[in-house]
């Protein structure tokens, strides 16, 4: 069974490069990463991807998405940039108003909060409490409380 998967995403792959030489484009096997989000298939091993640099978290669009759906890899790199953008903007609070301040919380820390959101939708509550987390501290730190 698992062969016949490989047969149909072999056969699709084969399209998809099809279309992109027709487009007068060509899909560059080594900057190509892929994943395979199987429930069928916990390891996400498919050999008709092999060529394509499988791992098991690719990132699109600025999303970090692992084969297992956990989405544990993109809520660590949010925190990780927020508190980062937390710890810059500490510099600027003594020459910044509060409103100010406010506008460059919202620019740098809600609005990574924010982006693709929509994708943490089964996300147990463990890993969502620490983007609250880090809306807490961006709370704290515009109140400087």
């Amino acid at each position: 069974k698992n062969g016949n998967v490989d047969s149909r995403l072999v056969a699709c792959l084969a399209d998809v490069k099809g279309w992109l030489a027709a487009s007068l484009l060509r899909l560059n096997d080594l900057k190509t990463e892929s994943t395979v989000f199987d429930t069928r298939n916990p390891s996400g091993s498919h050999s008709a991807f092999d060529s394509l640099n499988p791992k098991q978290c690719v990132i699109s669009l600025g999303v970090k998405m692992d084969a297992n759906l956990s989405m544990t890899p993109q809520i660590n790199s949010v925190v990780r940039c927020c508190f980062y953008q937390i710890r810059r903007l500490s510099r600027l609070r003594p020459i910044l108003k509060k409103k100010h301040l406010e506008s460059v919380i919202h620019a740098f820390i809600t609005s990574r909060l924010d982006y693709a959101n929509a994708l943490l939708v089964r996300t147990p509550v463990s890993a969502l409490n620490w983007l609250q987390v880090v809306q807490n501290a961006a709370a704290r730190f515009l109140t400087n409380t």
